[in-house]
C-alpha cells in the first residue's frame, strides 16, 4: 500500500501452458520447459517430440553432461514422479550417476514412449 492508500503489485508472475506457447512467438520461449541453464542439445531433441503430440507427458532433462567417454552413467526412464524419484535415489545411494531423466505418464501413444526411450 502507498503513502496515499493506493494498492499497487510490485511483482508478477504468469504461466504459459507447455502446448500454447506456439501460439506466443513473441514471449521468446525457446522450450516450455523451467530450467536453470539453457537446453542442452539432447533437451531440444526431446522437446521437438513433445510438443507436437499433446497425448501424454515425454518430459527429458539432462542431468550429468560433464561425464568422460566410456564412463558408466545411466539413463533413468521412469513413469510418474514419485516412484520415479524414489527409484533415482536408490541408484545415486548404491553409487550410479544418472546422465538424464525421462518421464513418460499420461497414457502417451506408443510411439512417443520408443522416442522417449530412444533419447536417452
Amino acid at each position: 500500500m502507498t503513502s496515499t492508500g493506493r494498492w499497487m503489485a510490485l511483482d508478477a508472475r504468469i504461466t504459459v501452458d507447455d502446448y500454447a506457447v506456439f501460439r506466443h512467438p513473441d514471449l521468446g520461449i525457446e522450450m516450455a520447459r523451467e530450467f536453470d541453464r539453457p537446453p542442452t542439445p539432447l533437451e531440444k531433441v526431446a522437446w521437438n517430440v513433445e510438443k507436437d503430440d499433446y497425448r501424454g507427458t515425454f518430459y527429458f532433462i539432462q542431468m550429468e553432461t560433464g561425464f568422460a567417454k566410456g564412463e558408466r552413467v545411466i539413463g533413468f526412464m521412469g513413469s510418474g514422479g514419485g516412484g520415479s524419484m524414489m527409484n533415482m535415489d536408490a541408484l545415486v545411494n548404491a553409487g550410479l550417476r544418472i546422465a538424464d531423466f525421462v518421464d513418460t505418464s499420461g497414457n502417451p501413444p506408443a510411439s512417443k514412449v520408443y522416442r522417449a526411450g530412444a533419447s536417452s
